[in-house]
């Protein structure tokens, strides 16, 4: 159900998109001259295998972080042009779903419901009446699937819900743009069916400019206009999801196809914590090995062998 579809013809500048951006962080070169045009009206996916830096991507397009080199567009502007007003004007039109396995990661406040979360957005970014506010709501609520966590906290969700409460407060202001990172993260396959069907009807009934980060081919296949392969810090390949398929390896085919790992030269694995912070000492990302269990079970058995010992020798009978 839209509330106020949009009819006006698409957009003739981009309303996003980024222009040979060259992004250093902690010594190392992330991103390395991508150009990715958002075309407006159409639904665009990143893919790329993780830590190849789709997140960067999003964070640089929503003007959260700036790049070393290149220019971050916003309709047909260098961000770095433009006003603090404006660039908040520009954030008011964009719903975004951010990377994170948490409630709060996605974006979500702890302390307000799954349906206040919702109602804030929308008192604070719209100018419906409160009966408005709390029948959208509660629509976009039902059509994530949560109308009986409605009045739950995001931090007694799964995962998997609190990434869909996230969804629908991105969608519930019925955005110019969307931006939803790592959108399949958590989420199973039929409820990932069902919120693609979702977003796609959304801008079907809009005519909203979307970008989707995602590891999921099928998800590529079934809802993108254009996917853009994200290799080694550049764009390597761009267009309808089957063009790029057929290019093969060489353009990040494998991949779509399922092969996550061939010709896409992913880094080797951490050896240990690696996180990326921006400028206001944000996460970026969190990579590493996690114990081997014996090992792990060797450390409990010795805090529960430390523990038993200070009990003992400090018990006094009686």
């Amino acid at each position: 159900m839209s509330f106020n579809a949009r009819t006006e013809p698409a957009l003739e500048v981009d309303p996003l998109g980024l222009d040979g951006v060259i992004t250093e962080l902690g010594g190392r070169r992330i991103l390395d001259g991508v150009t990715l045009p958002v075309e407006a009206g159409k639904i665009t996916a990143l893919v790329g295998p993780s830590g190849v830096g789709k997140t960067l991507c999003v964070r640089h397009l929503t003007g959260l972080l700036a790049p070393t080199a290149g220019r971050v567009m916003m309709d047909g502007r260098d961000m770095t042009t433009l006003t603090r007003q404006e660039l908040r004007e520009h954030r008011r039109q964009m719903g975004v779903l951010f990377q994170g396995s948490s409630a709060q990661g996605a974006g979500l406040f702890g302390s307000l419901s799954v349906l206040d979360n919702l109602r804030f957005v929308l008192r604070s970014q719209t100018d419906l009446s409160d009966e408005e506010i709390m029948e959208r709501a509660r629509i976009q609520v039902e059509q994530v699937g949560l109308a009986q966590f409605a009045d739950a906290f995001p931090q007694t969700l799964s995962t998997g819900m609190a990434r869909r409460a996230a969804l629908a407060r991105a969608l519930v202001t019925e955005p110019r743009m969307l931006l939803l990172d790592d959108l399949d993260s958590g989420i199973d396959d039929i409820r990932l069916s069902l919120l693609a069907d979702l977003v796609r009807q959304a801008q079907a009934d809009t005519g909203m400019t979307v970008l989707v980060t995602t590891h999921d081919p099928e998800l590529v296949d079934e809802l993108a206009d254009t996917v853009a392969v994200l290799r080694s810090g550049r764009i390597r390949s761009i267009g309808p999801p089957h063009e790029v398929l057929a290019k093969g390896g060489r353009g990040g085919g494998t991949f779509l196809a399922g092969d996550r790992t061939a010709g896409l030269e992913m880094a080797p694995e951490a050896v240990g914590p690696a996180t990326l912070t921006e400028v206001n000492h944000q996460p970026v990302g969190v990579e590493g090995r996690q114990l081997p269990a014996a090992l792990l079970g060797f450390f409990i058995m010795v805090a529960i062998a430390a523990t038993w010992f200070y009990v003992a020798a400090n018990h006094t009978p009686g």
